[in-house]
C-alpha cells in the first residue's frame, strides 16, 4: 500500500527542503499544515535525511519563500514563535522537525534547515551549545539566541510515599520548598 506524507516544506538557499509533519490517527491537523505532500512507496519504510523526492504543492509556489525551516529539540517558545509569524504581513510559516539538538545542528551543517532548536550540555564546560557548535559546526557563521531557561521534571504531591510508586523514587537531590 502506498504511503502518502504531509509535508511542510520551505527555501533554505537554493533548494527546497520537506519536513515530514506527524502521522497517525491524531494528526488531523497536519491537513491544515502541509505545504505539500509525496508518497513513498509500499515496500518503504521511510527515507533518508537528503533523499530527493517527488511532491506535489498545495500551497502557491511563492509561499514558500515565506516559510521559516526550523529543525531540532522542540520547545513550547516554537509554538508561540509559530503563533507571532503568521500575523506578520505577509505571514512567515515555520515548519519545523524535532529531531533533537543535534539532529538540528546537523541539519544547519548541512543546509536543510535555517534555525535549530538546540539545548546541549556539556559536562566538560559545564556550557550549553557553545562547545558544540565549536566541534560540530566550525567555521560556520551562526548567531545564538537564547529563548528561554528552562527546568524540566515532575511535580509529585507531598502525600506520595517516596517509595512507592517504584518509577518515582530518585537517587539525586530533593528540592525544598
Amino acid at each position: 500500500m502506498v504511503d502518502f506524507v504531509r509535508l511542510s516544506v520551505g527555501q533554505v538557499g537554493k533548494q527546497y527542503v520537506g519536513l515530514p509533519l506527524s502521522r497517525g490517527a491524531g494528526s488531523i491537523s497536519t491537513m491544515t499544515k502541509a505545504q505539500a505532500v509525496t508518497q513513498l512507496p509500499a515496500e518503504a519504510e521511510g527515507m533518508e535525511a537528503g533523499t530527493t523526492v517527488t511532491a506535489e504543492l498545495l500551497v502557491d509556489a511563492g509561499e514558500l519563500a515565506h516559510t521559516l525551516v526550523c529543525v531540532g529539540s522542540h520547545d513550547n517558545t516554537l509554538d508561540t514563535l509559530a503563533d507571532r509569524l503568521m500575523r506578520r504581513n505577509p505571514p512567515i510559516r515555520l515548519a519545523s522537525s524535532h529531531v533533537g539538538s543535534m539532529g538540528g545542528l546537523i541539519a544547519l551543517k548541512n543546509g536543510a534547515a535555517m534555525v535549530a532548536g538546540s539545548h546541549l550540555f556539556d559536562p566538560a564546560t559545564r556550557d550549553y551549545n557553545f562547545p558544540f557548535l565549536a566541534k560540530y559546526l566550525p567555521g560556520l557563521d551562526v548567531l545564538v539566541v537564547n529563548l528561554a531557561i528552562r527546568h524540566q521534571g515532575l511535580i509529585v504531591a507531598r502525600a506520595t510515599p517516596r517509595a512507592s510508586p517504584a518509577w518515582l523514587t530518585w537517587p539525586g537531590p530533593r528540592c525544598a520548598t
